[in-house]
């Protein structure tokens, strides 16, 4: 019944988008691989290098674990593992929340700071290094590209440098 199925869909278009899909996980997982070791000698993953910028560029929000988990769509007991590492390395801490002691605020460590700068340059040289062979308009059209199959699997793009969602069909 699956076979006769497929049949339906055109072979080469199937190919297309099948290769596309490859090529999308191979370039998700790269840039892991590769902000992973441009950050080992700073004794952090890729994902702790997200959590921080998030938290840089929130610094004047209160934000919770639960913040961190749906902000960067990330499980509850994979943020718990995160922030329980870099609480050992002294980049955050947690403090009660003033107006509702049951919850407590991720905030930064002078550690974390310290780094921001070469954290920040580190990412602007991963970033030139995946698009240097584009052009300006190329970008543009790859970042309208990727937000209309974001939005077609119903995740909202999050801008990274401002935290905020956005969605534009232009």
């Amino acid at each position: 019944m699956e076979g006769n199925r497929l049949k339906e869909f055109d072979q080469n278009q199937l190919n297309k988008r099948r290769k596309c899909a490859v090529l999308l996980k191979h370039l998700h997982h790269g840039m892991h691989k590769n902000f992973n070791k441009d950050l080992e000698s700073l004794n952090l993953t890729s994902v702790q290098g997200e959590v921080l910028f998030f938290l840089f560029h929130n610094q004047d929000k209160k934000i919770y674990q639960r913040t961190i988990e749906e902000s960067l769509k990330i499980s509850n007991p994979t943020v718990t593992g995160i922030i329980q590492r870099m609480e050992e390395k002294g980049l955050i801490g947690r403090v009660v929340d003033e107006e509702d002691a049951r919850y407590r605020i991720i905030v930064l460590c002078d550690k974390a700071i310290e780094i921001r700068e070469e954290l920040a340059v580190r990412r602007e040289i991963a970033a030139q290094k995946l698009f240097q062979n584009l052009k300006e308009e190329e970008i543009d059209e790859l970042e309208r590209v990727l937000a209309i199959m974001t939005h077609n699997l119903g995740i909202d793009e999050i801008c990274c440098d401002k935290g905020e969602r956005r969605w534009s069909k232009n």
